[in-house]
């Protein structure tokens, strides 16, 4: 019984001791808006996870009713921030699925994202389908 106890106590020092690194590494920025080509107004939180590493989540709405939710990550590599993001949303009968690729220039955060677009709608009867996108993001305030 004292070896189990002398373990346990071990195990919640070592993990009360992560969880506080990790809580000072993973600080919160702030917020950053894109604005696509076509009108589309992305909206994220962003957090540093590390040195050159920064997490985001957010959402974005392609005017169909139904707002997209995102979690993605970049890296500084070259030069570039490059990372990916992906999202999906649903509503009745409907859903769409999104993976992109992104390349930012840190000095500007503006850069451009392509990716892969899945969507099915049963209330249309309309089979799933996929596409190839391609979007120039350009900074933007968040409103």
């Amino acid at each position: 019984m004292r070896h189990y106890k002398r373990t346990l106590l071990c195990f919640a020092t070592v993990g009360s001791l992560l969880f506080t690194g990790m809580d000072a590494v993973a600080a919160e920025l702030g917020e950053v808006c894109w604005m696509t080509e076509s009108g589309t107004l992305l909206r994220f939180s962003v957090s540093e996870a590390g040195p050159g590493h920064y997490t985001y989540t957010g959402m974005f709405d392609d005017a169909d009713g139904a707002a997209f939710a995102i979690v993605g990550h970049v890296v500084f590599s070259g030069g570039t921030l490059i990372g990916s993001f992906s999202g999906a949303k649903s509503s009745v009968g409907r859903f769409k699925t999104g993976i992109y690729r992104v390349a930012l220039d840190p000095g500007t955060l503006a850069g451009t994202a392509e990716g892969i677009r899945h969507a099915a709608d049963s209330v249309y009867g309309s089979a799933a389908f996929g596409e190839y996108r391609t979007h120039t993001l350009t900074p933007t305030h968040c409103p």
